[in-house]
């Protein structure tokens, strides 16, 4: 990593920034989905548990995927 002045970014570190963001978005994607799959088989707290995320965010996506 090459040393800029402070609030400039290199180009190879804003294309490695925007790489990475992209990869969290499909993490997330895949994430929500499966998520959403499991409340159908399990409850949302053990669903909850198991992913770390909160009992309103599970019930806000299995809203937004219409299920």
């Amino acid at each position: 990593m090459q040393v800029t002045q402070r609030g400039r970014l290199s180009h190879e570190d804003q294309v490695r920034l925007c790489e990475a963001q992209d990869e969290a978005s499909e993490a997330a994607m895949w994430l929500r989905v499966i998520a959403v799959e499991m409340i159908g088989k399990s409850s949302y707290r053990e669903v909850a548990r198991l992913t770390g995320l909160s009992t309103n965010t599970l019930q806000r996506w299995k809203r937004e995927a219409g299920k």
